[in-house]
């Protein structure tokens, strides 16, 4: 039984790394944007305190920025609102993986226990028809 469910196994096992794998890289690449984003905020509220005359159009860029930083914090908090519904399926599945395992696993001790009782009840027949046959 357990060698027919190893392959399975084996497959989701596969398939939640390879999902897992795909996750992490999407976090990483959310947060390289969100670092980048980050620097160029920094380095546009440098130039406006350096060009007091460009204030008006630093201060839109920074706003610009801004904007974009939310938007990136958005699109993390999405990321990782998907990477947690992908973590709770892989949980969910890995239970119900579990049950039906189980349930698999009980029905074969229930076979075996069927026929067990089958063979028992046999031989005790065959017993009994060998205890009236006369002596030979």
């Amino acid at each position: 039984l357990s060698g027919l469910l190893d392959p399975e196994r084996t497959a989701l096992e596969t398939t939640v790394r390879m999902h897992m794998s795909a996750l992490h890289a999407a976090a990483a690449a959310a947060h390289a944007a969100e670092q980048q984003l980050l620097r160029r905020a920094q380095s546009a509220e440098s130039a406006h305190a350096a060009a007091a005359e460009a204030f008006a159009a630093t201060a839109a860029e920074a706003a610009a920025l801004r904007s974009a930083l939310a938007d990136a914090d958005s699109a993390t908090q999405t990321t990782a609102d998907a990477l947690e519904d992908a973590l709770d399926a892989c949980e969910a599945q890995q239970q119900s993986l579990a049950s039906e395992r189980r349930a698999h696993v009980l029905s074969g001790v229930r076979r075996a226990a069927v026929q067990a009782a089958s063979e028992s009840r046999l031989l005790l027949l065959l017993q009994s028809q060998r205890e009236r046959l006369p002596p030979p």
